[in-house]
């Protein structure tokens, strides 16, 4: 018998429900079958074998398999009762209706009924005892669906090394309670005596919709409590089995945001991705990076990689070749401004969409050197849309930035440029549809703020902010890239999109959240010393130009900008622009941005 558990244990709850039932169905069927034909054994084991198989094959269609049987729900005896009927109906049809209808519903109530009872016997075993694991013992903050679930995947993966010994939850209602064989223990406020009666060593937070304030509490009551907080990945993940060591993480300051999980039209984004050839420019960067990825999961028949620094393009295609090696991945070391060596890439792989994310980003470094941000953020995208429309690329997609709006910078005004390029390239299209996705920053890119108040944390501090009062937008860069690559499927060609942020952030306040996060004390563990603005630097940024006005679309974070028409004057400017492409006068590059951008100011920090 210890054996036989132990075998059992190994298996995959999947893999001991299909083989339960199956022979559930085989048994029951083989009875009723001895009642029509008690001399024919030969034709009674291929019926029921049959019918057995016929049930195993529906409950796996209607996902019945797929679905955590850990807590039972509506939907897990809607899918078992469906099977049921469609397979005795199947069998009726197939013996011509010479088998009684008494007899038929018999069949279906005995195989519903059994193989219901097996499964509540299952998820009865957690109410009497739950498994020992070897590992950290571990308080689940959050009793809810993603705590359970969080919960079995603990109890049923011992490579985790974490042993759930409680749950903390402020609903009253839910102390005292077990959950897959786990208590909840009481409130959040009660972490300390329960760690220190339990021996905790760990605290996972598995409230997925919990708000930055939430977070931080937490956050405090299990420092107090000398305790590390850690959080659960998405549900999604968890229900996939994408669950690992890895993945339960300590609490980042995307964490803080309080920001939904999105949900997208997968249908939408296959029909223009799946089978086809994307190019990503500036593949290596954080945002191209993380859009390789999230189209990677959509199964191109090839991207195309092409990045500027040889380092970043071998980070990004081995991390790709490791999560995806079934797809074909193509490296691409070149420049945009380079016109001839893009034209080699697009004509040579004819790409259906081009994602472009390459351009110098850095606000401080551009205006020291406003010529080669013209020459990258400018002219590489003409460069890049030129050639989209010559090889008659379906799709292209720009990723500006807000600090286009109202410029006070180099970087924000050759963006808008880029973007007033793109305009004018799409009137002029007949077959490309262009695209710009505007947002704010991201958390965790290699030009923001979090990486370095990280290391300025991790030496002592003290943490430098230009101002006391400066603001900024922030969404992490899965989202943001999630929502760039569905702004270009719902695109028709000429759309200005603009992502919704949500409310902007100040820098101040995440310096200190991420002071206390690390365990110290704000200004008293970790100063925080003031700078002044620097050249260009605005004191918050504009997700959209004053006389500009947004339209809803079909996914409620993402908006278009209303649609200007571009008229002489614009189309002059922008060609005197363009023939100033050898200037390297960093003063007369300005001027001719000045022309085409009159709202670019270069003396206002606002």
């Amino acid at each position: 018998m210890k054996f036989l558990k132990n075998y059992l244990l190994k298996k995959s709850e999947t893999t001991v429900f299909m083989a339960l039932d199956f022979f559930i169905f085989y048994l029951i069927y083989s009875i009723l079958m001895v009642l029509y034909f008690p001399k024919n054994t030969l034709f009674i084991q291929f019926e029921s074998l049959f019918f057995g198989s016929l049930n195993i094959l529906l409950l796996k269609l209607f996902g019945n398999y797929s679905i955590f049987w850990n807590h039972l729900k509506v939907r897990n005896v809607y899918y078992l009762i469906l099977s049921i009927i469609v397979s005795v109906t199947l069998i009726l049809i197939y013996n011509k209706f010479k088998i009684d209808i008494e007899h038929i519903i018999l069949l279906a109530l005995l195989s519903f009924n059994i193989s219901l009872m097996i499964r509540i016997v299952f998820i009865s075993r957690y109410l009497f005892f739950k498994k020992k694991i070897d590992g950290e013992n571990t308080i689940i903050i959050g009793a809810g669906n993603a705590g359970i679930q969080l919960c079995e995947k603990l109890l049923s993966s011992p490579s985790l090394k974490s042993n759930p010994i409680g749950f903390l939850d402020d609903a009253v209602e839910k102390h005292g309670k077990k959950f897959c064989g786990v208590s909840v223990l009481g409130n959040i406020r009660t972490i300390s005596e329960v760690s220190e009666k339990f021996g905790v060593s760990k605290v996972i937070l598995a409230i997925p919709s919990a708000s930055a304030s939430q977070v931080l509490k937490i956050s405090e009551y299990t420092k107090n409590a000398n305790l590390r907080l850690s959080t659960i990945p998405s549900l999604h993940e968890i229900l996939d089995n994408k669950v690992n060591q890895h993945n339960i993480k300590e609490i980042e300051p995307s964490d803080l945001l309080g920001r939904e999980s999105i949900n997208l039209d997968l249908k939408l984004l296959h029909g223009i991705i799946t089978k086809d050839v994307v190019l990503v420019t500036g593949a290596g960067g954080s945002i191209g990076s993380e859009i390789c990825i999230q189209i990677a999961k959509l199964s191109p028949s090839k991207i195309i990689l092409f990045e500027q620094t040889e380092l970043f393009l071998y980070q990004i295609e081995m991390k790709l070749k490791s999560l995806f090696p079934s797809l074909i991945f193509v490296s691409v070391i070149g420049d945009i401004r380079d016109f001839k060596t893009t034209e080699m890439v697009v004509s040579k792989h004819l790409p259906s969409i081009i994602f472009h994310a390459a351009a110098y980003k850095h606000v401080p470094i551009m205006e020291e050197n406003p010529s080669e941000a013209l020459t990258t953020n400018f002219f590489g995208t003409c460069n890049l849309a030129n050639l989209a429309v010559k090889y008659d690329v379906q799709r292209f997609l720009l990723i500006s930035t807000d600090k286009a709006v109202n410029p006070t910078n180099i970087m924000g005004a050759t963006k808008r440029a880029a973007e007033i390029a793109c305009q004018i390239i799409s009137e002029d299209s007949l077959i490309t549809k262009f695209m710009v996705v505007r947002f704010g920053n991201v958390l965790g890119s290699s030009g923001s703020v979090i990486p370095l108040f990280k290391s300025q944390i991790k030496e002592g501090g003290p943490i430098t902010i230009t101002h006391p009062e400066i603001t900024r937008y922030f969404m992490s860069i899965s989202e943001a890239s999630q929502l760039v690559i569905y702004a270009s499927a719902i695109g028709e060609g000429g759309e200005l999109f603009v992502l919704d942020m949500g409310k902007p952030v100040k820098i101040l306040d995440l310096a200190r959240d991420m002071i206390s996060l690390s365990g110290f004390e704000p200004e008293i563990d970790i100063k925080i010393k003031y700078t002044g603005l620097r050249k260009g630097e605005k004191m918050y940024e504009e997700l959209l130009l004053d006389k500009e006005k947004t339209l809803k679309t079909v996914h409620h974070k993402i908006y278009i900008s209303e649609r200007t028409v571009s008229n002489k004057i614009i189309r002059k400017n922008m060609q005197q622009l363009i023939k100033s492409k050898d200037n390297k006068d960093g003063e007369n590059v300005k001027r001719l941005l000045k022309k085409l951008i009159p709202e670019y100011s270069q003396n206002k920090n606002l």
